[in-house]
């Protein structure tokens, strides 16, 4: 027969168990999805226009890479803006 000390509830076969059915809810679980949808449009800020962009997520990564040179050349590849448009391949009704 085993005891209950302190939420840990002793046994022959297993020497501690412990036992969480006591403990209350701290908090409510979020809803993640949510938290994920969100963070994914800040990161694209799809619907904020190229000028007004701040210097996070898309932006940045390609801020941050770009102007690509070469030594031998002396072209380079300058980054401007990105945009986003329909898909073509978007199902009906999208």
């Amino acid at each position: 027969m085993g005891s209950i000390v302190s939420g840990l509830k002793k046994t022959s076969r297993n020497p501690v168990v412990y036992s969480f059915e006591q403990i209350p809810t701290v908090m409510e679980v979020p809803y993640l999805l949510e938290t994920q949808k969100k963070s994914y449009e800040e990161f694209l800020q799809k619907d904020i226009p190229s000028n007004a962009r701040e210097n996070v997520g898309l932006q940045e990564a390609f801020t941050s890479v770009f102007p690509v040179t070469t030594p031998s050349t002396p072209s380079s590849l300058e980054f401007v803006e990105y945009s986003f448009g329909v898909s073509k391949n978007a199902p009906s009704g999208a």
